[in-house]
């Protein structure tokens, strides 16, 4: 028997963020059109860029998606829910790293660990609850219960479900406008990554494992994205774009000829010197690296598992052969000291690259940092964590829960990329 017939799942809003429309819901969508596929009625009401005066329409199961900054608000969206007495299920990235935790938090009927694209149908379809993977539920005598995780092959998904929402809200450029293109869509090839950096949560959704979507797939959604929504810019949003050499190298031949350009994230240490030629001649105008820091001892202290001169070397590859190349950095991870960041800030002097983005480092929910921030000399309060602070970039001017150290750190490396900081005139 059911346990609804009509859902409303629900994106909520960023409001401290720049743009909250600048990435699209792909997890949120990818779940509707699962949900879409078993036959089960599916609306998705998307909150973002709209911090206030909400219009959540009539359901009889609500679920929400959100991100460890959005939790205060999360709790907002609940609250606002439970005076229609529906049934509400939770999931997202936050959800999945602190799953008891939140459960019970913010009151609500069931959570999912991980990827939810198979169990909320099970959910929905009435299936025992001990039975569905992933699923956070309560015993008899009120605890929390979390089944063993899901294991989702992206293969087997339908494409999300864009016409959902308001699509084009999220066709802008924006940050990614230094490219060329005027209409951008997103693209998942792939989940998970192999690697388990210090200050990352992802292994807590995806386990650490990468799972790929065929490449006939790939290119038919690309094809969707330039024909049917005017798209001549993709992001591929892979966590790690280049994992698997081979599968990138296949790939790359399958999309030239698309008259579509765009551009991935890559990891610096795989990027050998075939690479960059064969993403520009397949139509990659850009890539981001995950520099992180330029320094070696913050890099060690991170996990990172790469040098500097790894970082160096990547993208100066990828600037010859034509490729615009974006570095992220991390500011503020435990250890960062004035030499640290003067290492930094040689590095945002010396390296090939043509935009930046620096962002406050945050002990996330799911990563090594938070489980154990004793090896890393950081003293957490787990139990008054105030999650609304946990925010990596902030609208200019606007850095909430940052010490004076950090944003004076951040500041500093602003005036060594003056010019080439992505987010250079954005809000403005």
């Amino acid at each position: 028997m059911k346990r609804a017939e009509h859902i409303v799942l629900i994106n909520p809003p960023s409001p401290w963020l720049i743009s909250d429309r600048d990435l699209p819901p792909l997890g949120l969508l990818s779940l509707a059109a699962s949900l879409r596929e078993a036959g089960i009625e599916v609306e998705v009401c998307d909150l973002a860029g709209r911090p206030a005066g909400w219009i959540i329409p009539d359901g009889d199961l609500y679920g929400i998606g959100f991100t460890t900054p959005q939790y205060e608000v999360a709790r907002n969206v609940v609250e606002w829910l439970r005076r229609r007495g529906a049934q509400i299920v939770i999931g997202g990235p936050h959800t999945s790293a602190l799953p008891c935790h939140t459960l019970m938090d913010l009151s609500v009927d069931a959570a999912f660990v991980g990827e939810a694209d198979w169990a909320l149908v099970d959910y929905v379809q009435g299936r025992r609850l001990c039975e569905i993977p992933g699923l956070v539920w309560r015993e008899p005598d009120g605890r929390p219960h979390v089944n063993p995780p899901p294991r989702v092959a992206v293969d087997l998904l339908p494409m999300p479900a864009r016409d959902l929402i308001d699509i084009d809200a999220y066709h802008r450029a924006d940050t990614f406008s230094y490219l060329g293109g005027r209409r951008e869509g997103y693209v998942q090839t792939a989940r998970g990554c192999p690697f388990n950096c210090a200050f990352c949560g992802q292994r807590c959704v995806t386990g650490g494992r990468v799972r790929y979507r065929t490449i006939e797939q790939v290119v038919d959604e690309v094809r969707v994205l330039r024909d049917r929504y005017g798209c001549d810019q993709v992001y591929f949003e892979d966590d790690t774009f280049n994992v698997d050499r081979n599968r990138l190298a296949a790939l790359c031949a399958a999309l030239e000829g698309l008259y579509v350009t765009w551009h991935c994230l890559l990891r610096a240490d795989l990027v050998e010197e075939w690479i960059p030629q064969t993403l520009y001649r397949a139509g990659c105008r850009g890539v981001v690296f995950g520099f992180e820091s330029g320094s070696n001892e913050m890099l060690t202290r991170m996990g990172k598992g790469l040098t500097v001169a790894d970082n160096l070397l990547a993208a100066k590859l990828c600037k010859e052969v034509g490729l615009q190349v974006r570095g992220q950095m991390i500011v503020g991870f435990p250890g960062e000291t004035d030499e640290t960041i003067a290492e930094t800030e040689q590095f945002v002097r010396a390296a090939a690259v043509g935009k930046w983005g620096f962002h406050a480092f945050v002990p996330l929910p799911g990563s090594d940092v938070w489980r154990y921030p004793e090896l890393y000399g950081l003293v957490l309060d787990k139990e008054r964590a105030d999650f609304a602070t946990f925010t990596t970039i902030g609208r200019p001017g606007e850095w909430t829960g940052h010490s004076a150290q950090v944003q004076a750190w951040i500041e500093r490396l602003n005036a060594a990329a003056k010019g080439h900081n992505v987010y250079e005139g954005m809000g403005q």
